[in-house]
């Protein structure tokens, strides 16, 4: 289809001009362009007709449907071609697997069912087995209390062996066997009964026999009646150590008490420059006895030095901030502020004008027991 100017008018002055349609297939006759003001007879000119355009050819298709689709794609088609896309994990899918391994479950299975018969048999009777673990429980827990029980009865019988024969000593010789530390205490043992006489006694019977560990050491306290004529029964307070191998020997320092001087003559006179080793008690001074050459309070601190059986004391100074003074006061917070039992050297300055105060220079032991070495060390006695 086409289109053509066309139409002028003689009588008007201007041509109306107007758009005429005409079908699409236009004859091969000649257009007439009039000019103005002209006759058509005369005006008429002659021009050449154009060719009529030609129209594109459509192929034509096994779908009649694309005769009607426009350039862009119906959604039909959209729809068509998605329903062909390619699944990508389809190599996944289709991709060899190997055999499940069957045989591991039918052992799992065997074995299952091995536990259940055993455990069948097991329980099948359940009252003996209870009764045999329960006898043999028994049987085993007989045996080791008869084992404590003899062992028991044999150290008890070798204390008091021990006892009556310490206690019925009347020489030095027969003591001297009978004692721990031997080599150590015997020219002590010695010079304390030169001037004192050892008085035999008769052992009666064991009261009180329990157990006290010193420094990795097996010890006894052990309390013994003393048999008398007079109506009170005196109670005889020793301290045995036991042996690796069994034997037992009693501690003599600690059941006399040993010093190197009578306490109360040491608080009278207090040798001047002369180190002593005494067992003492330890409390810190609480009166304030800062005087003389120890007034100045900020450089010492006191104790409170006593003995066994006797109401005389001293006071003992270290020097503030010492290691000395930081293990004594330990002892004693750890001894629940009560007085502790100690030895310590102590010493009187030469030209000391403190009419009871001494040095403290060394913590000899945290017991009045001397423990010596290790107990690997004391396999023969």
């Amino acid at each position: 289809m086409g289109f053509l100017w066309a139409g002028v008018s003689k009588d008007d002055d201007t041509a109306d001009q107007h758009l005429r349609v005409i079908e699409e297939k236009v004859s091969s006759e000649e257009v007439l362009r009039l000019g103005k003001d002209e006759e058509p007879a005369r005006s008429v000119a002659r021009l050449p007709v154009a060719p009529a355009p030609e129209m594109p050819t459509r192929l034509a298709g096994a779908d009649p449907d694309l005769e009607r689709r426009s350039h862009e794609p119906d959604i039909d088609a959209i729809l068509d071609e998605a329903d062909t896309v390619v699944d990508p994990e389809e190599d996944w899918k289709t991709a060899t697997r190997k055999p499940v391994p069957y045989g591991w479950f039918v052992l799992i299975v065997l074995f299952l069912a091995v536990a259940v018969v055993v455990s069948v048999a097991i329980l099948s009777k359940p009252e003996e087995r209870v009764t045999e673990i329960s006898k043999k429980a028994a049987t085993d827990r007989l045996e080791e209390e008869e084992a404590e029980t003899a062992e028991a009865v044999r150290l008890v019988e070798s204390a008091e062996r021990l006892l009556a024969a310490y206690l019925r000593a009347d020489t030095v010789e027969a003591l001297l066997p009978l004692v721990r530390d031997r080599e150590r205490v015997e020219p002590l043992i010695r010079n304390w009964y030169r001037d004192r006489g050892l008085v035999s006694r008769e052992f009666a019977s064991l009261r009180n026999f329990s157990p006290y560990v010193i420094d990795g050491r097996t010890f006894w306290r052990a309390s013994s009646e003393v048999s008398s004529g007079s109506t009170s029964i005196p109670i005889v307070q020793l301290l045995l150590e036991e042996y690796p191998n069994g034997e037992l020997k009693v501690d003599w320092e600690t059941s006399v008490c040993y010093q190197p001087m009578d306490w109360d003559e040491y608080v009278l006179d207090r040798p001047e420059g002369d180190l002593m080793a005494f067992r003492v008690y330890l409390n810190p001074d609480i009166a304030g006895l800062y005087s003389h050459e120890y007034a100045d309070e900020s450089n010492w601190r006191g104790f409170n030095l006593t003995a066994l059986d006797s109401d005389e004391y001293l006071v003992g100074y270290v020097e503030r901030g010492s290691a000395l003074e930081g293990e004594l006061l330990d002892l004693w917070f750890e001894n629940r502020r009560n007085p502790v039992a100690l030895q310590l050297e102590l010493l009187r300055p030469e030209g000391s004008l403190s009419p009871r105060g001494v040095r403290i220079e060394t913590l000899l032991s945290k017991h009045w027991l001397v423990s010596g070495g290790s107990p690997t060390d004391r396999l023969n006695p």
